[in-house]
């Protein structure tokens, strides 16, 4: 808001939401999952940049609970966002899609696994799937995606809780591989200036 731009934000969270207000935004009470088309509509009016950040991210769940979340609600607002003229739509997946239990270095952007490790990872990769397939249908709408690795910072309620807990149960971080282990993380604000480069 404080670039001169009216930003509209929509999630489950109505007291994140009247925290986002306070800030200046507009916010749109909705699950993505549940969402219908007249919502949608409400939602994406007058958007010209979608920035879609919502995920299933748990490390446990059902196939069918990923697929709603990280598949279908993506595919819908997808949709959505072409039919309302949306010109931008950045989608955030990530690069949890890569692991094999394998140690990569300068992996390839195309890279996948034989199999992947979880359930999060293959919704993912079928989440990126649906937007190819809608880019390439769609050119008018411009679809990036970004893959920021282990986002932490301000109103985290994965990673550094996580991080607390594992302090809290074993008295320390449990480091990879010993310490040795190189591991990418990606600050919020960091993710947020890449989101904005990609508008």
């Amino acid at each position: 808001r404080n670039k001169g731009i009216s930003v509209r934000a929509t999630g489950r969270n109505e007291a994140m939401g009247k925290l986002l207000e306070k800030m200046g935004a507009e916010f749109v009470h909705a699950d993505l999952t549940e969402l219908v088309s007249s919502q949608a509509k409400v939602m994406l009016a007058g958007i010209d940049t979608l920035w879609h950040c919502s995920s299933f991210t748990s490390p446990w769940g059902t196939q069918q609970a990923f697929d709603l979340a990280n598949v279908r609600a993506t595919r819908r607002l997808g949709e959505w966002a072409v039919a309302w003229g949306v010109r931008n739509f950045i989608h955030i997946s990530s690069p949890s899609l890569y692991f094999d239990y394998h140690h990569h270095r300068d992996i390839k952007e195309d890279f996948r696994p034989h199999r992947f490790a979880n359930e999060f990872a293959r919704s993912k990769a079928a989440g990126e799937e649906v937007i190819n397939l809608l880019a390439q249908a769609n050119p008018q709408t411009r679809f990036t995606v970004l893959r920021p690795q282990s986002l932490f910072g301000p109103h985290d309620k994965v990673f550094i809780p996580r991080l607390a807990h594992m302090m809290h149960h074993y008295g320390s971080v449990l480091l990879p591989h010993g310490g040795s282990a190189l591991v990418d993380m990606t600050y919020y604000e960091n993710a947020i200036h890449a989101m904005w480069l990609a508008n």
